[in-house]
């Protein structure tokens, strides 16, 4: 059974013209969790789908990806700026969000790795000191491993060999919108104060009877 996020949600919208800007409004949203996607990944391949999870990595180098990460499973969806989104910020992580948007495959064989070989080769780049790569496979391939440009090539060929279909898949949301989570907070009521009792006057004794 798929596992669905029904929420609140504040919704933050970021436009191009004039630097980003901010608008918030309260609405309600159906949301896969990570691993809900997970589990038929191939099947939501360029379909527009919303997914909940908590921002562990924003890249800062143009701030133009960040990483979605499942607390309970430790799985990652890797997400794209698209549409009228204009970045992300380093404040975003820690907290929970629904992304929407495009869900993309990423297929990496032998060929796609040669390819990548010879655009740093003729770039002359091996990645700078946090292990970013500017190059065009280089980018597609990022799942925020932070290694150096060969040493992800080695490590992916190694996968490649290892698996039984000679090629390995990475999947990345092309967002168009993102909506931070909030917990929705009912106020209790006040307990209703009780009634003083009402006082009784005392009851006098008889005198006892000689």
């Amino acid at each position: 059974m798929k596992k669905i996020f029904s929420l609140m949600a504040v919704a933050v919208f970021m436009f191009a013209c004039g630097g980003p800007q901010q608008k918030t409004e309260t609405v309600e949203v159906d949301a896969l969790s990570i691993s809900a996607l997970m589990e038929n990944v191939d099947q939501y391949v360029g379909d527009t789908v919303t997914v909940q999870g908590t921002v562990g990595h924003v890249c800062r180098h143009g701030g133009d990806k960040m990483f979605l990460v499942c607390t309970e499973t430790d799985q990652k969806l890797k997400v794209e700026l698209s549409g009228d989104l204009t970045s992300f910020t380093p404040e975003m992580e820690g907290l929970t969000y629904t992304v929407t948007g495009v869900l993309e495959g990423i297929k990496i064989d032998e060929e796609y790795l040669a390819k990548w070989e010879e655009e740093l080769a003729s770039q002359e780049h091996e990645g700078d000191a946090e292990g970013h790569d500017d190059t065009p496979s280089g980018e597609k391939a990022d799942m925020g491993e932070h290694k150096g440009s060969c040493e992800q090539i080695k490590t992916y060929r190694e996968q490649i060999a290892a698996s039984e279909v000679g090629y390995i898949m990475f999947y990345a949301l092309k967002a168009f919108k993102i909506e931070q989570v909030v917990a929705e907070v009912v106020e209790a009521e006040p307990a209703e104060e009780a009634e003083p009792a009402e006082e009784t006057a005392p009851v006098e004794e008889e005198p006892a009877v000689e």
